[in-house]
């Protein structure tokens, strides 16, 4: 077993002072699922010592001014440090999703830095995956993590134990001579994604999730015990307004139905979750898997309520898949029509989608 501690960090935020209730009703509290994943992943992999600090759910409603007209909420700096000096993290990663909130991951590491200063800071996420010149301008900051987490983690903990240098971890993004990023080499993504086991709810906050839900705080609108879920990764499309290719590339992934409904149903039993929100960039893109999906979810008679947000594809719904849906507990889809103009679907945005089908599937009265 390895003996690096690693703590894993979801920064707060900073808003202006009059849109903190706005940015609350947009975006709730989210659950870092990526973190939750990558320390699930060390842990099965004899990595024991592995912490998950969620420095906006954890104090929520905690508001320090920055300036005269923005605020950051979350876990203050002295906070920040006393958990670090308390944890010893060799390696600390941070999540960034996205890049309104970078001046947070900036901020987070800059801490790290001046709590534990030998610690090896890797940034990941949304933002790192698509800016990763933003990143390694930070003297803060050792590497990016692009794209998927899991395996890259292993590699650093292992380089860590070993003593090697960064760049023989594959995966990585570090500064060449003239400071821009350099991969070290190629990782490969996840073949069998149920080989993943779920995300290690245990190391997150979840009652502060739920506290903040019954305080109107929740994602997505639903106020209750929720949870974010993935029951796949990647999409095959090109259009060219979406980053998620940055992340989990052009190859559609999925887990198992019955490793989705397990875990499901681990959250409904060990937390009293009420609601599923199912955050994949395809959900349906085969629809007979999403079908199997509501089928188990059916099958094991579990009582929750579930949506769609990020968007699924109107051309992969069909009238069975939509009744399945709304008898497993289908309370909403987001439907990614992006735009009423054939023309600008296809020569602007380049999404493949006949628009003259959305209108039926749009009136489709499920019984």
């Amino acid at each position: 077993q390895s003996s690096t501690a690693v703590v894993l960090i979801q920064p707060g935020w900073i808003v202006t002072g009059d849109d903190v209730q706005q940015m609350f009703a947009r975006c709730g509290v989210p659950q870092p699922i990526g973190l939750a994943y990558i320390a699930a992943y060390l842990r099965d992999r004899g990595v024991p010592n592995v912490h998950i600090l969620d420095a906006l759910a954890v104090a929520w409603n905690v508001h320090t001014p920055i300036d005269d007209k923005r605020v950051y909420l979350g876990l203050r700096e002295a906070d920040v440090c006393e958990y670090l000096w308390k944890t010893r993290p060799r390696l600390v990663g941070i999540t960034t999703m996205y890049s309104a909130q970078s001046e947070t991951m900036h901020l987070m590491a800059m801490w790290v830095k001046k709590a534990i200063p030998e610690a090896c800071v890797v940034v990941g996420g949304g933002h790192p995956s698509c800016c990763p010149e933003d990143c390694l301008e930070d003297s803060h900051i050792d590497a990016v993590v692009p794209g998927e987490g899991e395996d890259v983690a292993v590699a650093l903990v292992d380089a860590i134990d070993r003593g090697l240098p960064l760049e023989q971890v594959p995966g990585l993004l570090l500064r060449d001579p003239n400071g821009k990023p350099a991969p070290s080499s190629r990782m490969a993504l996840i073949k069998n994604l149920d080989t993943i086991p779920m995300p290690a709810y245990e190391k997150l906050p979840m009652q502060h999730y739920f506290d903040a839900a019954a305080a109107g705080l929740t994602p997505r609108g639903i106020p209750t015990r929720s949870a974010s879920l993935f029951t796949s990764r990647g999409c095959p499309h090109k259009c060219n307004f979406c980053s998620i290719y940055n992340i989990y590339g052009f190859r559609w992934r999925a887990f198992s139905p019955t490793h989705v409904v397990d875990e499901i149903e681990h959250l409904v039993k060990t937390y009293g979750v009420q609601h599923v929100n199912f955050e994949d960039d395809n959900l349906t893109l085969h629809e007979a898997r999403a079908e199997e999906i509501c089928d188990e979810i059916i099958r094991r008679k579990l009582s929750i309520t579930w949506s769609a947000p990020n968007g699924v594809r109107v051309d992969r719904l069909n009238p069975s898949l939509l009744r399945k849906m709304k008898q497993s507990g289908c309370i909403s889809l987001s439907l990614g029509i992006e735009s009423g103009s054939q023309e600008f679907m296809d020569k602007v945005v380049r999404k493949k989608l006949d628009l003259s089908i959305v209108e039926g599937v749009v009136r489709f009265e499920v019984a």
